[in-house]
């Protein structure tokens, strides 16, 4: 029996910040995903996924038969030193620091 590898496919033409995106990069889970928002932000090429054109469906085929043929997202799986960064990028407590920056700067 073949073991199918986990992906994660968000061919999104608008989003901010998704939450399922941050979730796969943490867990692991390379990522397919279009260029758009703060998407770039969490993934980086060739590390935890690919980045394709939003809209672009061509795009998105060869981002997915890119991801198929990397030696490691082929296999669901990503860099090491990509899932450390990503961690520590998303922390609880690096995120509620950012937060509490934000609403500091808000209220100045």
């Amino acid at each position: 029996m073949l073991e199918t590898p986990t992906l994660m496919l968000l061919p999104t033409r608008a989003d901010v910040s998704p939450n399922a995106v941050k979730e796969a990069v943490v867990a692991g889970i390379p990522v397919v995903a279009s260029d758009v928002g703060g998407i770039p932000d969490y993934i980086r090429p060739g590390e935890n996924g690919v980045l394709f054109r939003a809209g672009d469906l061509a795009s998105f085929i060869r981002a997915i038969q890119e991801a198929m043929s990397h030696p490691l997202f082929g296999c669901g799986q990503v860099e090491p030193s990509a899932l450390t960064r990503s961690r520590d990028y998303l922390s609880p407590a690096r995120m509620a620091g950012n937060f509490l920056a934000a609403y500091a700067e808000c209220l100045r």
